[in-house]
């Protein structure tokens, strides 16, 4: 059916999938494959809060953003590993925080992606809501309302929460220095960065990156 989202991590035979015997029509299919043990606990996580299988209206923008792909087709694409985590993360967040409050069709749904998909996009760049409401032609305040009913957290906390998953997962997976991690996610001042870091995850970046730890 259109519209439908399949979720899996591969060989997981509790979520294997067949063409029905019966099936008169191909399957076409948007399809987009991870690799990696903190992919593999998301997916996890997302099937067993959700199924694996849903649904979401074409105009979502994971949706827009993998027909983006389309253009590209028979071709290799390298992305840098900092491209590929904003993909990630962007396609994961855009998924999960819709189904946390289990609406696809509310009038704020698409207010709220375009603004997720904005944060993402200018990761490295110290935006502010008032930027973001600005290049969307809304209001604050009213960009605000939409996030607190959407998502129960206002566009600033959600800016902070999508920096600190990506500088913790920039943290773990290269030998960057503390100081260009909080550049790549829009901070001039690496204190800064430290304490908004520490404040998420209860440690620093240091403290982190020496533990090993990887916080729930």
């Amino acid at each position: 059916m259109a519209g439908t989202v399949f979720i899996h991590n591969h060989y997981d035979p509790h979520t294997s999938y067949y063409y029905p015997p019966e099936g008169s029509k191909p399957w076409v299919f948007l399809w987009i494959s991870f690799d990696g043990k903190s992919l593999e606990a998301m997916v996890a996580d997302l099937v067993k809060r959700y199924g694996c299988i849903f649904t979401l209206p074409e105009n979502h923008p994971v949706i827009k953003r993998m027909r983006a792909f389309k253009g590209l087709e028979s071709t290799v694409q390298v992305l840098s590993p900092l491209n590929a985590a904003g993909l990630v993360m962007s396609i994961f967040t855009g998924v999960s925080d819709r189904l946390e409050k289990g609406i696809l069709d509310n009038p704020y749904s698409e207010l709220v992606g375009q603004a997720q998909s904005l944060i993402v996009e200018n990761m490295a760049e110290p935006i502010s809501i008032t930027e973001i409401a600005d290049k969307m032609q809304v209001s604050r305040e009213h960009l605000s309302r939409a996030f607190r009913r959407q998502i129960d957290a206002s566009p600033q906390e959600y800016i902070i929460r999508v920096k600190m998953q990506f500088a913790q997962d920039i943290l773990r997976n290269t030998s960057y220095s503390c100081k260009e991690i909080a550049e790549r996610v829009g901070y001039d001042s690496p204190s800064c960065f430290n304490r908004a870091f520490k404040r998420v995850y209860g440690m620093t970046p240091q403290t982190m990156r020496k533990s090993g730890i990887i916080p729930e």
